[in-house]
């Protein structure tokens, strides 16, 4: 079984590659790496402690969302430069792959379990990016009463 260390090492690699591919300059690969990596370890650790895949998914994708966001103030860049390295590791590629290979052997039911599975993984990772941008969006009203 491979290291938690090692496994959080691929996912910021995992980042970094595509990142490159991405065309993410330069400067901002090393950033772009480390939020992978963190969405990553926050979803292993989230398994780790007992939570099912739909909630680790979300707060995988919550954390890499919050460090990409305020990465993205910091260097002053668009945060989707960090947002897009921040989802490659936790998209569910395995379970798609095996969704569409259990329906080419006309294994329909599974291929159905599993496809349904990837989507609302999928929709689970989105629902965290989209949460924590809402809450970074937000602005305190000046003539708020209090």
């Amino acid at each position: 079984m491979t290291p938690a260390w090692a496994k959080a090492l691929f996912a910021f690699g995992e980042a970094m590659a595509f990142s490159v591919l991405f065309g993410i300059p330069r400067n901002k690969l090393v950033p772009a790496g480390l939020s992978g990596m963190l969405s990553w370890s926050v979803y292993s650790g989230a398994l780790w402690l007992g939570t099912g895949r739909l909630a680790a998914a979300f707060l995988g994708a919550a954390f890499g969302s919050a460090y990409a966001e305020l990465a993205a103030r910091r260097l002053r860049v668009p945060v989707t430069i960090f947002i897009v390295p921040t989802t490659i590791p936790l998209v569910p590629g395995y379970d798609v792959y095996s969704s569409m290979l259990a329906f080419l052997r006309g294994q329909n039911t599974e291929g159905f379990d599993t496809a349904i599975g990837a989507m609302l993984l999928a929709l689970s990772i989105a629902a965290g990016i989209v949460a924590v941008a809402t809450l970074f969006r937000i602005k305190p009203s000046k003539n708020r009463l209090t």
